[in-house]
């Protein structure tokens, strides 16, 4: 009897409960061509490799639906490049559904935003549909052992019922027959220093082509970082020439070409893009450097090989050069390191010398020109004309930054003596001094002379 009331209240309970406890969805998401990912193995020229994948619905939620997919995981080889983006699309099989509508009917690149692939008819039944996914080895950048993952998403569009998802995994090989490589006269594949070759720094770099790509192709380079010092100092990008050569191609920058933020079209292919060797040639005037501060200087170049406008390899490059701190002093007169007066007499009168003295500096810290007397005008015998005789003004030159001491004639003294002061940038400059001697009646006739010394010392 007890069995019998058991019985009796199971089945009470479930006719009281609603139609729906049980309702339920699921989606599959299979291969046509079996297993459980999608695999399009080794892949290498030639024409686009295409896959089918059937997507199953079943449904007795009563409500619409829809079918989503994104790119959960991005295509990359096993070093963690990833794979051109234009290189793997897909698109939904039109017919291939019985029920419902399809959307991304035409090919678009598989990518990380959702994208509607279905939607059901407003009964929301159980459906399938067919997906195609496709590599075209032509836009494949980079060779390796790729893998990625797309996720599919069955969404209800009523209120009853959860999302379900399922994971595809997706695997290929590929090894390019084109590829493109670099190397420096630096003996490195990413890095070019210039060095000193006479009156210019210079460098080289190859970039060498291997294989056919098919067709054409073009080597664009283009400045990503300009050159920059450790103080974050700009140098001008037009400083630097580049001149180029082949063997097979066509060049655009045969004569030099000085270096700008626009990239610059260096080579071209032959129409089905066969492999070459091109040379860069870099080339700095050191005399443009002059006017520049001291540091390593570096820049990013980047070497863009493109296809029907699409990247097929990019080949980064670090270029730096050096320019030397410069702090120098360069005196111009008819006798370094002394003032001469020959040949006096006591009727000689007034009588004047030039000093011409040049600063070249591009440390960017101020500095003075001292001047050091050492002794007295003086003949052989040891015969001296006073200091009181003795006198001196400055011009400055033309563009002169800086300032000068003496504008007006003024006695000289022994010893240290300064005679300009930079600007507070320490910026190169250049000014004359003249000095005047007022021979004394009473002197003892000859040639005079004494020590006169010039120094450059940071402020």
């Amino acid at each position: 009897m007890k069995r019998n009331t058991s019985l009796v209240t199971f089945l009470l309970i479930c006719f009281l409960l609603p139609l729906n406890t049980w309702a339920a969805a699921s989606l599959s998401v299979t291969p046509l061509e079996g297993g459980s990912s999608l695999r399009f193995g080794r892949i290498t020229s030639g024409n686009t490799i295409s896959k089918q994948v059937r997507v199953r619905v079943t449904s007795d939620l009563g409500v619409k639906y829809q079918v989503e997919q994104r790119l959960l995981e991005p295509l990359r080889n096993s070093r963690g490049e990833s794979l051109n983006t234009d290189a793997f699309t897909f698109y939904t099989l039109r017919g291939s559904n019985l029920t419902g509508s399809l959307y991304q009917d035409t090919p678009y690149r598989a990518d990380t935003f959702r994208k509607i692939l279905y939607v059901s008819a407003a009964a929301g039944t159980g459906d399938s549909f067919s997906v195609i996914y496709s590599i075209d080895p032509s836009k494949i950048n980079i060779s390796g052992s790729f893998s990625g993952r797309i996720s599919f998403t069955f969404t209800p569009l009523g209120a009853t019922g959860t999302q379900r998802e399922v994971i595809l995994n997706v695997y290929f090989e590929t090894k390019k027959n084109f590829q493109a490589s670099l190397k420096t006269s630096s003996q490195s594949s990413r890095s070019l220093r210039l060095s000193l070759d006479k009156d210019q720094l210079k460098g080289y770099l190859q970039i060498s082509t291997e294989g056919s790509l098919g067709q054409k192709y073009e080597i664009r380079q283009v400045v990503q970082e300009p050159f920059k010092n450790e103080k974050g100092e700009v140098m001008p990008l037009e400083l630097v020439k580049i001149s180029a050569s082949s063997n097979k191609g066509q060049i655009y920058a045969s004569s030099p070409t000085p270096l700008a933020r626009k990239p610059i079209l260096v080579y071209g292919s032959q129409a089905q893009g066969q492999g070459d060797e091109i040379t860069v040639n870099f080339a700095v005037d050191t005399k443009d450097l002059a006017n520049l501060p001291s540091g390593h200087f570096k820049a990013l170049v980047l070497y863009n090989v493109e296809s029907s406008g699409s990247l097929v390899e990019r080949l980064p490059l670090d270029v730096s050069l050096e320019v030397k701190p410069t702090f120098d002093i360069e005196v111009v007169s008819e006798s370094v390191g002394s003032l001469y007066f020959r040949n006096l007499k006591p009727d000689s009168g007034s009588i004047e010398k030039e000093v011409l003295v040049k600063v070249k500096t591009n440390l960017n810290r101020p500095y003075n020109v001292i001047q050091n007397l050492n002794a007295p005008l003086a003949n052989q015998k040891g015969n001296t004309i006073p200091l009181n005789f003795f006198r001196l003004r400055q011009e400055k030159g033309k563009d002169n930054p800086g300032n000068i001491i003496f504008s007006q004639f003024s006695p000289l003294s022994l010893g240290d003596t300064r005679v300009f002061a930079s600007n507070s940038a320490g910026d190169s400059s250049e000014f004359k001094i003249i000095y005047s001697l007022e021979v004394p009646r009473d002197m003892v006739g000859g040639d005079y002379f004494t020590g006169l010394n010039y120094s450059l010392v940071e402020k």
